[in-house]
């Protein structure tokens, strides 16, 4: 009897946003190892690679952040405690879209239909309803079982234009605040969910030709808050939202002030300002107990939006409001490990409004998020304050762009006051993300503030605006008109041509010319060109770089924006790490950084990790063995990247050196389940079976609410021929997270053994339903036919 694949669960950064390592049990493109904490009684060595190199050439120490820019959660008072001092800009919170973006079910914040009304699959029922108490509530019968999810939270309120939505939260036994699949469409005025195939992350309606298995977060597991190793929702979808493992529960503590986006979400913890107004002191702008948002730069102002309206790559876990968001989180990696934006920074999958940082407006200008959105009251108002009517007023636009104000048919040619002599209607259109396909309606104003270009726009996958408005004139005839009126369209800057043109250039020195150009680049642009380079045309110790690639790495490396100048050092590490001379290099710029070179460090061994799990993916064992230990010399210590290493070696077939660096990924973070199992396997790869076994009872001792340990040692036990032992955990796992296959196919494997045939098929199949190509399920279910048929 075979054991369930034992898949390892990658912890790091994902392949792809939509798909994340929620497969500690799933087969596919993001199998990987498991990974490995310290057992009890072990000896748990220290981190094995430190950042050591040709003499004279060690890697300063690391130094993290100074304690005194950490924020305590007790700092955090409500919006209320603004109320009395702040009343007008209270009082316009309350009405806007922030202050009514969710929190407890109620009448009058609950959109969706909450009436009895049946939401209907082909193999389950659901029954939105509201108890005698009050209490809304999920009733869902599905695989002959019935289970009640009480809503404890409801996030969206249906506000925005392009395609409102509401979702609904539940608590789960292990603490945490998990989504309910069950989505709410303000437009189609339907029940959708996120889909699991066939295309991963579309959103679909809820019909009864659908299996609830299709709905990619049932049974729920999309967490609220910042919590490694799954899906998760981060802090956005609500105020001061926490999330931490306590290890002496065996389960998550998750806390929030509340699902709206309260006053201190932007302007920071407010204890130290209220307490300075009790006590009489006088306010002065050194001193005001909070930073004046009034005074921020450009991008510092930008920042306290993109906490929340931009894509990122969380750095350190738990950032809180008042924290540098440069401390916790990076910005541009995600142009690394998603590619969620087109050449020209338009949108390519999902990815919120971080793009603006790709527009004219702020490259040749200075404008942020507040030139047009008021931040109390969420109106429109021009860069002067002054309150615009509406999302389409020009007002928005002629401040800057006088010359237009006077005739814009001239400039727009359609007539004055029409839909198309509108600013925004050609260069601020509403674009579906392409990541939720077609179904349910989630258009977003496009934040590049772009020119039209018709044919070009519709061959990077994006309708433009002029299409939109004619959609039954072919895209090369809107582009003929389009140079009758203005004559030839403004060219993309050279960087952007050639991130546009790299992907068919297969020569690294041509490739060099295209995405390497430190003089006419911006940020978001250097980072996507930056990314591409080190993916495709870098390898681990390279015996030469393409003529000019060194110096423009070490001119990027300048860069203002630490995600770019992350990059660049990554690259050259990556590409030359054991040249004394480039190593040199590589410390005088970490040295040149200072007390905050801990920024660069942190996103240099997050890009090199990432990388190492590309390498890892693709089955170059090698080239991300090398890649990780790299990672590890730019930011030591870093659990994730240990664990990283460890599953590159364990895949490589290196028990010994993979056990060690399980362990030194539980000396550094001992909270991590997946680090526990994947520290067994790395014992059973060494035929240390009484020390798997006795890894994974810790961690089923340590983790009771999480299903990867109870399937590995189910696998454990099953390979020792313990049945009873095996299909107790097994079972534990699947009630544990129903949505994983190969528990259920372990499972399966004692039920046929035990000749209750009727159970196994029932186990294979909704396996092959949660996972429909999984090759041992289909193999089992195979057999499970063969000896039917051939029974009298």
């Amino acid at each position: 009897m075979d054991a369930p694949p034992e898949m390892p669960v990658d912890s790091g950064p994902d392949p792809e946003p939509e798909s994340p390592a929620e497969g500690a049990l799933v087969s596919g493109r993001w199998r990987a190892a498991l990974v490995v904490a310290g057992l009890a009684g072990a000896v748990v060595v220290a981190l094995i690679y430190p950042a050591r190199g040709p003499s004279g050439t060690d890697f300063p120490p690391y130094v993290g952040p100074p304690a005194a820019s950490r924020v305590d959660l007790d700092d955090f008072l409500g919006a209320r405690a603004c109320a009395e001092c702040h009343a007008d800009e209270f009082a316009d919170w309350v009405g806007s879209t922030h202050g009514r973006a969710g929190g407890e079910p109620s009448p009058e914040l609950v959109l969706a239909a909450f009436d009895g009304t049946p939401i209907r699959f082909l193999d389950a029922t659901v029954v939105p309803m509201i108890d005698p108490d009050g209490t809304y509530q999920f009733v869902v019968d599905w695989n002959g079982m019935v289970d009640t999810l009480a809503i404890e939270g409801v996030v969206g309120g249906g506000h925005m234009v392009g395609g409102g939505t509401q979702g609904f939260f539940a608590r789960h036994d292990d603490g945490t605040v998990r989504f309910v699949p069950f989505d709410w469409s303000r437009h189609e005025q339907t029940w959708f969910c996120n889909t699991r195939y066939p295309e991963r992350g579309e959103w679909r309606r809820i019909t009864g030709e659908m299996s609830i298995t299709e709905c990619a977060d049932w049974p729920p597991r999309r967490r609220l808050g910042q919590i490694e190793g799954g899906a998760n929702c981060d802090t956005c979808h609500g105020s001061q939202i926490q999330a931490a493992f306590d290890p002496a529960a065996g389960a998550y503590e998750t806390s929030y002030t509340g699902l709206e986006i309260n006053c201190e979400s932007c302007h920071g913890p407010g204890r130290a300002h209220v307490e300075l107004v009790a006590a009489g002191g006088a306010l002065t702008e050194a001193n005001l107990g909070l930073e004046p948002l009034g005074t921020l730069d450009e991008d510092g102002s930008l920042e306290v939006c993109f906490r929340c309206h931009a894509t990122r790559l969380v750095i350190r876990g738990g950032d809180l409001p008042g924290e540098p968001l440069q401390d916790n989180a990076s910005l541009l990696l995600p142009l690394l490990t998603d590619r969620p934006f087109l050449p020209d920074n338009r949108v390519r999958t999902f990815a919120y409004q971080l793009n603006h940082k790709g527009s004219g407006c702020y490259l040749d200008g200075a404008m942020t998020c507040v030139s047009c959105h008021e931040p109390h009251t969420q109106t429109y108002q021009d860069e002067h304050g002054r309150t615009l009517v509406g999302r389409f007023d020009d007002g928005q636009c002629v401040g800057c762009h006088a010359s237009k104000a006077e005739r814009p048919e001239e400039h727009s040619f359609h007539e004055r006051g029409s839909e198309g002599s509108l600013c925004v209607s050609c260069h601020m259109p509403f674009l579906q993300h392409p990541a939720v396909g077609d179904d349910i309606r989630y258009a977003r104003s496009d934040h590049t503030i772009p020119i039209p270009r018709p044919g070009l726009d519709e061959r990077l996958g994006v309708t433009s605006a002029c299409a939109a408005c004619h959609p039954e004139t072919p895209p090369n005839e809107l582009a003929v008109q389009l140079r009758a009126w203005y004559g030839e369209v403004k060219p993309w800057r050279p960087l952007v041509q050639g991130i546009a043109s790299a992907p068919t250039t297969p020569d690294p020195a041509a490739a060099a010319d295209l995405l390497l150009r430190s003089q006419d680049g911006f940020g978001m642009a250097q980072a996507s060109a930056l990314s591409q380079y080190l993916l495709r045309f870098l390898r681990p110790d390279m015996p030469t770089l393409p003529p000019g690639v060194r110096q423009e790495l070490l001119m990027l490396n300048r860069d203002s924006d630490v995600d770019v100048a992350a990059l660049a050092l990554a690259a050259l590490h990556l590409s030359r790490g054991s040249d004394p001379p480039t190593r040199q290099l590589l410390v005088s710029a970490l040295e040149a950084r200072g007390e905050r070179a801990y920024r660069v460090r942190d996103r240099w061994g997050a890009a090199l990790r990432y990388v190492g799990d590309a390498y890892r993916i693709r089955g170059a064992y090698d080239d991300a063995v090398v890649a990780y230990r790299r990672s590890l010399e730019a930011r030591p210590g870093e659990p994730r990247t240990a664990e990283g290493l460890g599953l590159a070696l364990l895949a490589a077939g290196d028990g010994a050196a993979s056990e060690e660096a399980f362990r030194s990924s539980v000396a550094a973070d001992s909270t991590r389940a997946s680090a526990w199992v994947n520290l067994a396997q790395a014992l059973a790869q060494q035929g240390q079976d009484d020390e798997e076994a006795a890894v994974l009872t810790e961690a089923v001792r340590r983790f009771p609410l999480d299903p990867l340990p109870h399937f590995r040692l189910g696998n454990a036990r099953l390979r020792r021929r313990d049945l009873l032992a095996a299909a107790s955990a097994f079972t534990r796992s699947v009630e544990l997270d129903g949505a994983l296959a190969s528990p259920r196919i372990g499972l399966a494997q004692i039920l046929a053994a035990q000749g209750r045939l009727d159970e196994a098929r029932r186990q294979v199949t909704l396996a092959l339903q949660f996972e429909p190509d999984n090759p041992q399920a289909k193999q089992l279910l195979e057999r499970l036919d063969q000896f039917e048929s051939s029974s009298p």
